[in-house]
């Protein structure tokens, strides 16, 4: 398993585990899926002016793949 594919695992696990405010209702599947595309999001855009370092590419290019593989879920 990639990398990209046990963090989009991890992330959509954690999302999928959220209850309502009385603690009673898990989220649905495609919810969590979407607050798990949500939280990547975020995070590509927290890179913003960090455009020109090698880790920005690396990390952009790994959130991106993350991304493609939470959709495939």
């Amino acid at each position: 398993m990639s990398d990209a594919k046990a963090k989009a695992l991890e992330l959509h696990k954690k999302m999928l585990v959220v209850k309502d405010g009385s603690h009673k209702y898990p989220m649905c599947f495609d919810s969590a899926k979407q607050c798990a595309l949500i939280c990547v999001d975020e995070k590509l855009n927290t890179l913003s002016g960090l455009e020109y370092s090698v880790w920005y590419f690396n990390t952009k290019s790994f959130l991106e793949e993350v991304k493609e593989e939470i959709n495939k879920l």
